[in-house]
């Protein structure tokens, strides 16, 4: 999984004005850089998150506040590099260098996050070279006058920023961090963390926080009226429980398609991700058609994957929601989803999660006859191998071997003994049934 990280750089020589300033802004906490070469830097909890709305409010406010040039700074999935310049309060250049990442979008669009390169160099530090510049936003671009210098295009969108960051004499280091990976610092070394950076929590931040968990918990116990009142108060939506679920993707994943609306339409974020969740990963847990459908209207991304590297096709085979499993698939696939994508893992204790795995292979390890139907129907590849070299086929018989070699060794003559038995005879009929399938022995 790539960076995700966003932060602002201040131009100016008094970290206690900028901290001062950062407060009233804020509405949760943010770590402020000492000052370095001219800049001092804001890492802000919230807009983590990667909201364009909630990044420009807050540099804005910051520009604003201190009379001076602000970059804000966002990078998503190591893919994308975005940046946002005010001047004293008024946006004066914004860049993304890849606008066509989540939707394909217009010409006059992608020229409206081009980056100025002409206005932007009047910022450059001293000795900077245009041309130079122009090769850091568009590295494809044709060669410059000065080519020994010009960089290749970058492997990932941190080092981007980190050699444009280096133009305004603004520290790459910390142009390249975020809220989350100081919080993980001062977790590991309180001292050091503490030395450079001090944390600062918003002037409402109690208030704000109380709200937020309430909204939480509304959504937990499916209260919509409870909901509707807290958004009526600004609660904020970008919130998220211990272990990173936003309102939205809780109740996407609770099945709620009412307090989903209520979310929607205060403005929640349908592809917001928090800590690899995805919302389309929650609206197939849920086990609905009618919430996948309703994921896929609201823009939800069908091609997002979850922490361990699955899309929501091979997230829907895992949840064992048979009932309406090939439902699910067939909204999946009609929105654009591919049968044959394969997870892609970075790390993993278990085998099933390693890299390669198709969501036909996926059907055939948990012995799901009418899921494998489905996919080989929709045009899965049965040939199809993981990392490891494996397909499909080879995982059932895997399975099917386990599964004789636990009868043959025996089990208790007990009722509980019995029912596993019985169990373990069923899912060996499956396995058969889809060996055979993949086999091409009888027809999908």
């Amino acid at each position: 999984m790539g960076a995700f990280f966003t932060n602002f750089q201040i131009q100016s020589k008094s970290k206690a004005k900028v901290a001062t300033a950062a407060k009233q802004l804020i509405v949760a906490r943010a770590y402020v850089s000492k000052v370095s070469q001219g800049w001092v830097g804001v890492y802000d909890e919230r807009t983590e998150n990667q909201q364009d709305g909630e990044i420009t409010r807050i540099a804005k406010g910051l520009s604003e506040a201190l009379h001076t040039v602000v970059f804000a700074f966002l990078v998503h999935d190591s893919d994308i590099f975005q940046y946002w310049l005010f001047d004293d309060g008024n946006l004066k250049d914004t860049f993304n260098s890849d606008p066509d990442y989540f939707t394909e979008t217009t010409a006059e669009a992608r020229a409206l996050v081009a980056g100025n390169t002409k206005l932007l160099f009047s910022y450059c530090k001293k000795g900077a070279d245009e041309a130079f510049l122009e090769q850091v936003l568009h590295p494809s671009a044709p060669e410059a006058n000065n080519p020994k210098e010009n960089p290749k295009p970058f492997v990932f969108a941190e080092q981007q920023l980190s050699a444009f960051a280096a133009l305004f004499n603004i520290d790459g280091v910390r142009a390249t961090l975020g809220f989350d990976a100081l919080a993980e610092m001062e977790s590991e070394d309180p001292g050091e963390i503490r030395q450079e950076f001090q944390r600062v929590t918003g002037t409402n931040y109690k208030t704000v926080f109380k709200q937020s968990q309430s909204l939480i918990e509304a959504v937990h116990s499916g209260n919509a009226q409870e909901v509707e009142r807290l958004l009526s108060t600004g609660t904020n939506l970008t919130t998220h429980n211990d272990v990173g679920y936003t309102p939205l993707m809780i109740a996407f994943g609770k099945g709620n398609a009412g307090i989903v609306r209520l979310l929607l339409k205060a403005g929640a974020d349908i592809r917001a991700k928090s800590f690899g969740s995805t919302i389309i990963a929650h609206a197939v847990g849920s086990g609905s058609p009618e919430i996948v459908q309703l994921a896929i209207e609201s823009g939800a991304d069908v091609f997002a994957r979850d922490v361990m590297g699955r899309t929501a096709l091979i997230v829907a085979l895992c949840c064992n929601h048979p009932m309406f499993l090939e439902e699910i698939i067939d909204l999946l696939v009609k929105a654009g989803a591919s049968v044959n994508q394969a997870a892609d893992v970075q790390f993993s204790m278990h085998r099933e999660f390693e890299r390669g795995v198709t969501p036909l292979i996926y059907a055939a390890r948990f012995g799901d006859v009418p899921a494998t139907k489905k996919l080989l129907a929709l045009g899965a590849l049965p040939d199809t191998k993981d990392a490891n070299g494996d397909d499909a086929k080879t995982y059932a018989t895997n399975k099917l071997n386990r599964i004789r070699d636990v009868l043959k060794n025996g089990v208790k003559n007990t009722p509980e003994a019995q029912s596993a038995t019985r169990f373990l005879n069923a899912r060996m009929a499956d396995l058969e049934t889809i060996i055979e399938l993949l086999s091409g022995q009888v027809p999908a």
